[in-house]
């Protein structure tokens, strides 16, 4: 009695987590982008210019600029922190998990190595395209 209620818990909790797996594989897609590609900061701006960011935890981006009479202008832009945070982009939602690595370090900027992690449905393919 107890033994095969055990076994039977067993398998059904191996059969979820099966299932699970296969979830994962088939219906999502996921894009990363390392720090070190170009893409990466062209896809922080995107987010910053479509206002696509986690609504509680933000980080800020300082841009400098001098015009041509030498005066110095600051702008910021809010972006994702570090961490995942979920947003709706055209009516979709997209996990948006910003990672850093503490040990690793960029060596041409001194910034932390990060990758940026898009993750969608796989039903619609057109989100990232």
């Amino acid at each position: 009695g107890l033994g095969a209620m055990g076994a039977a818990m067993g398998l059904l909790s191996r059969g979820a987590s099966l299932a699970e797996v296969a979830f994962r594989r088939q219906m999502l897609m996921s894009l990363e982008i390392p720090s070190k590609d170009y893409a990466y900061q062209w896809v922080m701006q995107w987010m910053v210019a479509n206002r696509i960011h986690g609504s509680r935890h933000l980080g800020v981006e300082t841009t400098y600029s001098k015009d041509a009479a030498g005066r110095q202008m600051a702008a910021f832009d809010f972006i994702p922190s570090p961490g995942r945070h979920w947003v709706r982009w055209r009516g979709n939602f997209i996990l948006v998990d910003r990672a850093r690595e503490t040990k690793t370090v960029d060596m041409s900027t001194g910034a932390p190595w990060e990758t940026l992690t898009l993750t969608a449905l796989s039903l619609r393919p057109h989100v990232f395209q």
